[in-house]
């Protein structure tokens, strides 16, 4: 038996991974099965396209919480805000067994870094997800790997990353 994860980072530009993690955390480990990242305007148009992602019927909603942090250089959008709490609203009203998990950026960038991910053989691309940069898609996948290492215990996980042993907060 495994779980299935939908990691999400969202905002104006949204980022998705829909991973599995078996349930022995000595077997082959975490695998993302589809992934991707879109741009709307409209927060409603976000929460929408993220619900057609619930069809999966992920076990566990691993979502990126806004932080607002006094040094930030740029007028604070509560579009993150807005859809979080729609998703996780939606996601356990439909199926009240889901487990809703909040990850700070920082938790996850600093376990999964771009060298982390690469070796993971997780680098897409702008052009391999149909917009200008990868960036929400690459960090969608460093919460559903932070949560595997941290929550799951994926001992296959720090081997693949090139052996660095995570100390995940």
């Amino acid at each position: 038996m495994s779980e299935r994860i939908l990691a999400v980072d969202a905002g104006v530009s949204t980022g998705w991974v829909l991973g599995e993690q078996p349930s022995n955390p000595y077997s082959e480990g975490s695998e993302i099965l589809d992934f991707g990242q879109f741009r709307s305007e409209r927060w409603e148009e976000t929460v929408t396209e993220l619900l057609t992602k619930l069809t999966s019927e992920p076990t566990t909603l691993v979502i990126e919480q806004f932080d607002l942090r006094p040094n930030n250089k740029f007028r604070a959008d509560l579009t993150t805000v807005k859809v979080n709490s729609a998703l996780s609203y939606c996601a356990t009203a439909w199926n009240p067994s889901t487990r809703l998990i909040w990850q700070t950026p920082g938790q996850a960038k600093g376990v999964i870094t771009d060298k982390a991910l690469k070796a993971l053989g997780f680098w897409p691309t702008g052009k391999s997800v149909g917009c200008p940069d990868a960036d929400d898609v690459r960090d969608a996948a460093r919460h559903f790997y932070y949560y595997s290492i941290k929550t799951c215990h994926d001992a296959n996980l720090a081997a693949r990353m090139g052996g660095r042993h995570a100390n995940a907060d």
